[in-house]
C-alpha cells in the first residue's frame, strides 16, 4: 500500500524528484482520460511548467487544446486554441521548450506527442507557431457571449454543438461559472461521485508528473493516490485511464556498404555507397479501471530504408576514374533518416501496431 510518504521517499531514492534538466521539455509520460490527453511542459529546474490538455474524442466543438498552468495563488488559468490540426498546437509546444523546424531532433519530440504528427505538416506550422487565446468558463475571454453563459453555463452546451468556440465539458463534468477554476471534471457520471474539480484533477496530475519524467509506474501509483485524497468521501474506485509512457529510442541495425557507381569530377572521383537500414522502438500503454485492476498494451513501431553516402578521391590530372573506391569509414553513424530531412536516405515506417484493444474491465491485455 502506497502512502504520500513512501511514494516521494521512492522518488527521491530514484533520483526522480528535483532533477534538473538543460532546458525546457516535453514530458514521456501521459495520460489520457475520458476523451483528453494530458501531456506535462517541464521547466528547466524539472517543475511541471504547464499542462497541455489535447481533444482526443471526436467534438463539434473547435476548441480542441487548452494550455494549464498553475497561477501563483494555486489556482489555474487556461488558454485554448480552435484547430482540426494538431500539428498547430504542437508547433507551439514544442517551439516553446526550444524545438527547432529545422532540426533532426524534431522527429524525438513529435514522437512524445500523444497525437499522430506529420512531419511535414509540423515544420510548416513551426515556422509562425500560433500562440493560445485566453480562456475563460468554457468559452474565450472577450468573447460576446461571455456574459451571457457566465449567467447561463447551461448554453455551453448547445453553443458547443453547434460549432461555437465554446466547451461544456472537459474529461466528462460540465464546466461551473467563476472562472475556469470552477472547471468539474469527475470521475464518471454517477450520483454521489461528482467531486472532482478541474484544479484538483490539474493538481493531481502535476504533482504525479512531478513525481518523475521518465518512471511511468511512479507517476500511476502517485496519481491513484493523489486521486483519491481529491475523490475521498465522493465514491470509491479509481480514476478510469490510461497512461502512455515513454518510447524506447530507435534502435537501428545497419547491413554492410555497397558500392552503387562513381562520378568523375574535374579533379576527383565521387564514389557512391549505400546499405540498407531498419530500425524498431515501442512504447506501453497502462489502462486503471474503476475497480483498479489495470491491463497493458505494447505497441512496435519499425522502420526500414537505405542510406547512402559517397567517399571522395583525388583524381590526378591524364586519369580516369575506376574501381570502387573507398567505403565510407566503420564510425559512419547508422541511423534510418526520414527522407523529409535527407535527399540522400529513404526511410519508411511501418506505424504502431498492435492495435490496443482493451477487455471491458481489467486482468487482461490487447
Amino acid at each position: 500500500m502506497f502512502t504520500k510518504n513512501n511514494i516521494i521517499t521512492a522518488a527521491l531514492s530514484l533520483g526522480l524528484v528535483g532533477q534538473v534538466c538543460e532546458a525546457q521539455s516535453l514530458g514521456a509520460i501521459s495520460f489520457e482520460i475520458e476523451g483528453w490527453a494530458y501531456v506535462p511542459v517541464y521547466s528547466v529546474d524539472a517543475d511541471v511548467e504547464a499542462i497541455v490538455a489535447l481533444r482526443v474524442a471526436a467534438s463539434a466543438s473547435p476548441i480542441n487544446a487548452l494550455w494549464c498552468k498553475q497561477i501563483p495563488d494555486g489556482s489555474w488559468a487556461a488558454k485554448a486554441w480552435e484547430s482540426s490540426f494538431p500539428e498547430e498546437v504542437a508547433s507551439y509546444v514544442i517551439d516553446y521548450v526550444g524545438g527547432s523546424a529545422d532540426d533532426e531532433s524534431l522527429d524525438e519530440l513529435a514522437y512524445l506527442w500523444p497525437i499522430d504528427l506529420d512531419i511535414a505538416v509540423l515544420v510548416g506550422f513551426m515556422q509562425s507557431p500560433i500562440s493560445p487565446v485566453p480562456f475563460g468558463d468554457g468559452i474565450y475571454i472577450g468573447d460576446d457571449m461571455e456574459p451571457i453563459v457566465y449567467s447561463l453555463p447551461q448554453l455551453l452546451e448547445p453553443l458547443s454543438q453547434t460549432g461555437y468556440p465554446a466547451i461544456s465539458n472537459i474529461s466528462g463534468s460540465p464546466i461551473n461559472t467563476g472562472s475556469f477554476s470552477g472547471v468539474g471534471i469527475d470521475p464518471e457520471p454517477e450520483p454521489g461521485d461528482p467531486c472532482v474539480t478541474a484544479p484538483d484533477l490539474l493538481g493531481v496530475l502535476k504533482t504525479a508528473f512531478s513525481a518523475s519524467m521518465t518512471d511511468g509506474d511512479l507517476v500511476d501509483q502517485v496519481f491513484g493516490y493523489e486521486y483519491g485524497l481529491a475523490n475521498e468521501g465522493c465514491g470509491g474506485g479509481c480514476r478510469d485511464r490510461i497512461r502512455r509512457t515513454a518510447i524506447t529510442p530507435w534502435a537501428d541495425t545497419c547491413g554492410t556498404w555497397e558500392p552503387t557507381g562513381f562520378e568523375q569530377r574535374a579533379t576527383e572521383c565521387v564514389y557512391s555507397w549505400e546499405r540498407s537500414v531498419s530500425g524498431t522502438r515501442s512504447q506501453t500503454f497502462t489502462r486503471t479501471y474503476r475497480d483498479c485492476s489495470t491491463a497493458t498494451c505494447t505497441q512496435t513501431n519499425t522502420r526500414s530504408g537505405t542510406q547512402r553516402r559517397n567517399t571522395i578521391a583525388i583524381r590526378p590530372i591524364g586519369t580516369e576514374c575506376s574501381g570502387v573506391g573507398t567505403p565510407p569509414p566503420a564510425g559512419t553513424a547508422c541511423k534510418c533518416r526520414n527522407s523529409f530531412w535527407s535527399d540522400a536516405d529513404t526511410c519508411t515506417e511501418t506505424g504502431w501496431a498492435p492495435p490496443c484493444v482493451w477487455p471491458t474491465t481489467g486482468g487482461g491485455g490487447g
